[in-house]
């Protein structure tokens, strides 16, 4: 699964496992843009292109109001992390 969790077809259809981490992880990348401001990709980071996510999103069928929904969900889990830990409230404050 680490080896290939960009990799959204297996078997010739998408796995719901690897689409469910490439939404979470284009989720993750997205609250933390609202909370740090935009920012410049660096070389080597981890992250996945936007058609990648949309295809996820697709297998999962999180559009319209379901995708809505799921975001503000992970906005709500990011802001009860952040206010639990000192160390994640810091480093958002600056």
């Amino acid at each position: 699964m680490v080896g290939t969790h960009h990799q959204l077809v297996v078997g010739g259809r998408p796995h719901p496992l690897k689409a469910a981490l490439i939404v979470a992880e284009g989720m993750a990348e997205e609250i933390d843009r609202e909370v740090a401001g935009p920012f410049e990709t660096e070389a080597g980071l981890d992250g996945n292109p936007a058609e990648l996510f949309a295809s996820a999103c697709l297998a999962l069928g999180l559009e319209g109001e379901a995708l809505a929904r799921a975001r503000a969900e992970a906005g709500e889990v990011a802001r009860a992390l952040f206010a639990w830990s000192p160390t994640l409230a810091a480093g958002a404050d600056g």
